[in-house]
């Protein structure tokens, strides 16, 4: 009996892990498909991401993640949450 239980939990440990895949980032998308990159518009990176959950001395922030304009566009970003859409 103590062989079944055994062999039990073993099979729901295994399928409870997550894939390794899941522990790799996204690989990056060409630019014009909903994704922000230095350069990129306002408009573009509101395509991409949505609202922003506040915006801060004119930067876009995204839980962690910021996104900083100049000019009009993308000067800089920071994505630390990993949840910006790059190309």
């Amino acid at each position: 009996m103590a062989a079944a239980a055994d062999t039990g939990a073993a099979g729901t440990g295994a399928a409870a892990q997550p894939s390794p895949a899941a522990d790799r980032p996204s690989e990056p998308r060409p630019p014009g498909t909903g994704c922000i990159r230095g350069g990129s518009t306002r408009e573009e990176v509101l395509q991409a991401m949505g609202q922003p959950d506040s915006i801060v001395f004119g930067a876009y922030v995204y839980g962690r993640s910021q996104i900083i304009f100049g000019y009009g566009v993308v000067q800089e970003l920071s994505n630390e949450s990993g949840n910006l859409i790059l190309c």
